[in-house]
Parts: C-alpha cells; structure tokens; sequence
C-alpha cells in the first residue's frame, strides 16, 4: 500500500467526527442548560428536547449516572453498569455520558473493544469530544 493512501484513508474515515468541529462545544449544551434550570441533569435526551443524530443518522446516547440503580454500580469506582470507560478501564465522566454508536451502529463500555472505536464520545467531562480512537 502506498504510504500516501494510508494518511488519506485514515483522514477520510474521520471525516465524519472533524465535521462536527463547529458545534463540538455545542453537543452538550441543551443538557447543560437543563440542569441550569431543573438543577440536575434531565434523565434522558428526550428530556431536553434532543433531535440531532450523528454523521451517520444514529441517535446520540445518554446515561446520567445520577438515575443509575446503585446496586448495579461498579464496585470499584461507583459508576453505573454501561458507563464508558477508557483504557485502563476508567469511566471516561463524572456525572453523564454522552456518546453515539458510530458508523457500525455498536458499542460497547470500554473504548478499548472493536465495537466502540468508531463511536464519537464525549470525554474528561466534556474536554475532549471525538472518535473513541483518539482518546
């Protein structure tokens, strides 16, 4: 393979994320400004009124880990069952994940398994927001 065509495709495969670089601080702002008002995070993005989709028309997915059952939290850090979780399997938030499926349509918790590398997250509570690749 030419040492050209490797850069480009992977430019092109992430076309897609770099085309959300203009509402990247936007993503989370209606959940934000819920929990400005209700002074908590609404329990899902129907909540808040949240229509759009990501570059491949799947919905976007939210957990607020305030609503999780505390018996099904993981013991180790508390967070609730499903959280993201990074490399070194820490949950990618605090408070909230909010995260699309990517291009295959699957997930799973930790960024690490095949399923997740083409999700978009959002991450470190909102500094970074990209491919799960990237992170």
């Amino acid at each position: 393979m030419s040492p050209v065509l490797l850069p480009l495709r992977s430019l092109l495969a992430r076309l897609p994320v770099l085309l959300l670089d203009p509402s990247r601080d936007r993503l989370a702002r209606p959940i934000l400004s819920a929990q400005e008002i209700d002074g908590k995070l609404p329990a899902s993005l129907a909540d808040v009124g949240w229509v759009q989709k990501d570059p491949w028309g799947n919905e976007y997915r939210f957990l607020n880990f305030a609503l999780s059952d505390p018996k099904q939290a993981d013991k180790n850090d508390g967070k609730p069952k499903g959280a993201r979780r990074d490399k070194v399997l820490k949950p990618l938030n605090s408070t909230y994940d909010l995260y699309s499926v990517g291009e295959d349509g699957q997930t799973k918790p930790s960024l690490t398994q095949k399923e997740s590398w083409d999700d978009i997250v959002r991450a470190a509570d909102g500094v970074f927001i990209g491919l799960a690749t990237d992170f």
